[in-house]
């Protein structure tokens, strides 16, 4: 079967890297990552929140991960996701959530990790990525009218792309890989 490639170990690098580009525009905003269960996440989380450790704007990729394996030259297409978050205000309204979070940092902080996702050598699309994008304004759990209740202890904004296509490079691979994708 050959060498084993782990997701969370690859997305890993494309956050480090987009966290360089990102602290070119914002230098004093590191963007920090977790992955695992969503359980999991949170409860790191609110370790973290009770220890007054930063960790926000914060990309977390989710697992359970399935790669669909026996493609003919690449290791297999994954369908992943993740949640990039931002620490908001609880008395925020949704226009103000609109102009501090989704327009100052979630949106410019997505189109970078898009970037930097397809620029990777181990990660490439067919064409234009494709995913399901959510805007969070308010991230919880879910109830009849929408998010009721905090799944951490603190106020969230954030963008989720669920189910985003990504064909996973064979090691070999990945050292000649090149890429077309445009961002909209």
């Amino acid at each position: 079967m050959g060498e084993v490639i782990y997701i969370p170990d690859e997305i890993k690098k494309v956050v480090t890297a987009t966290s360089s580009r990102y602290a070119e525009a914002v230098p004093s905003s590191p963007v920090y990552y977790k992955f695992g269960h969503w359980i999991e996440i949170v409860q790191h989380l609110q370790q973290q929140t009770n220890a007054a450790i930063k960790k926000y704007p914060l990309i977390a990729l989710s697992t359970d991960i399935t790669i669909e394996r026996g493609r003919i030259g690449v290791y297999g297409l994954a369908r992943i996701n993740v949640a990039i978050m931002v620490l908001s205000d609880m008395n925020y309204t949704s226009e103000q959530r609109l102009e501090k979070s989704f327009k100052a940092v979630l949106q410019p902080l997505k189109e970078i990790f898009l970037e930097e996702l397809v620029n990777s050598k181990q990660f490439t699309s067919e064409g234009q990525l494709v995913f399901k994008e959510t805007e969070r304004y308010f991230l919880g759990k879910q109830g009849l009218y929408g998010n009721v209740a905090n799944e951490a202890n603190e106020y969230l904004d954030a963008i989720e792309l669920s189910d985003l296509e990504i064909i996973v490079n064979n090691p070999i691979c990945s050292t000649i890989k090149s890429n077309v994708w445009q961002t909209n």
